[in-house]
């Protein structure tokens, strides 16, 4: 009797010793760092003000909860880690860090549009010629309805309710556009361009 409970014992403390061992990150943990990645990205590029107060903390989540399991890790194997270890732990923070230095500059913002120029190009002239204005992707960008302007037209890209932006078409000049229903009821301050060449602008306008 008293031998099997002592068996008993073992196995419950083996067990609650594999529960709390702390390996390097698996496929599950890469999983959500390649999510949050391709959030933050999307982000980036839309330049939404609104889903970036979704990706920070998802970020800063993701940033915790490896180092707290790091911690852990290194301390139970006192730092003596295999080399294939430390390569599987630091590659997180490794990536989050290249991403998060990219997304402080511009390289993603226009290599998102330069990727999608063609297609927007080719939607300039559907529209120029009469076409539909009901759209669904084009290029990289979830268009939706286009906006006639007054020289031309526009389309959101990112309409988060703490600010909005898109691309515009100028057939000369900056756009001059028609007022919506936001602008003309003073929701929306006026919008600001930035010219990215072959009459494309980019838009932004926060909310006032």
């Amino acid at each position: 009797m008293i031998a099997t409970n002592s068996a008993g014992s073992n196995r419950l403390r083996n067990a609650i010793s594999a529960r709390l061992r702390v390996g390097p990150p698996g496929i599950i943990f890469f999983a959500a760092t390649i999510a949050a990645v391709v959030l933050a990205v999307d982000t980036n590029t839309r330049g939404s003000l609104g889903m970036l107060l979704v990706t920070a903390p998802i970020w800063l989540a993701l940033a915790v909860a490896w180092f707290v399991r790091w911690a852990i890790a290194g301390t139970r194997a006192r730092w003596r880690l295999s080399p294939s270890a430390w390569a599987r732990w630091l590659a997180i923070p490794l990536v989050l860090g290249v991403v998060f230095a990219i997304t402080r500059t511009d390289v993603l913002i226009d290599a998102r549009f330069n990727l999608s120029r063609d297609a927007m190009n080719a939607l300039a002239r559907d529209i120029s010629a009469g076409g539909s204005r009901s759209r669904g992707w084009v290029g990289l960008y979830a268009v939706g309805t286009i906006d006639l302007t007054e020289n031309g037209f526009r389309f959101v890209v990112d309409d988060s309710g703490l600010g909005r932006s898109g691309f515009a078409y100028a057939t000369a000049g900056q756009p001059a556009f028609v007022e919506d229903e936001g602008e003309a009821a003073g929701v929306w301050t006026g919008p600001s361009f930035q010219s990215i060449g072959d009459g494309w602008w980019r838009w932004t306008e926060e909310w006032d």
